[in-house]
């Protein structure tokens, strides 16, 4: 969000300099905060899942020469779940 509103006029009409760029800014330094303050098992562990993530990306987007895949969520009614389930939700 940050460079698209430092480069493109328009989203930097569309969102304002506070939302597109102080806010995103903010949130980023919060978790730059947090992740400092993990335990170094769990950043190694979140690196194993990053690089499994890209490896995936890469894959998927035969090196990033492709679009990678649109997610598309269904918001339709979802199926009926067994009694036991219903019971515990």
């Amino acid at each position: 969000m940050i460079f698209l509103v430092s480069k493109d006029a328009d989203a930097r009409r569309q969102y304002g300099v506070l939302r597109g760029m102080v806010v995103p800014l903010i949130g980023a330094l919060v978790n730059l905060w947090l992740m400092s303050k993990l335990d170094i098992n769990a950043f190694i562990l979140g690196l194993i899942w990053l690089s499994i993530g890209l490896a995936q990306l890469a894959y998927l987007t035969r090196f990033f020469r492709r679009e990678p895949p649109e997610v598309a969520f269904d918001e339709s009614e979802p199926e009926s779940a067994p009694a036991s389930v219903k019971a515990t939700l």
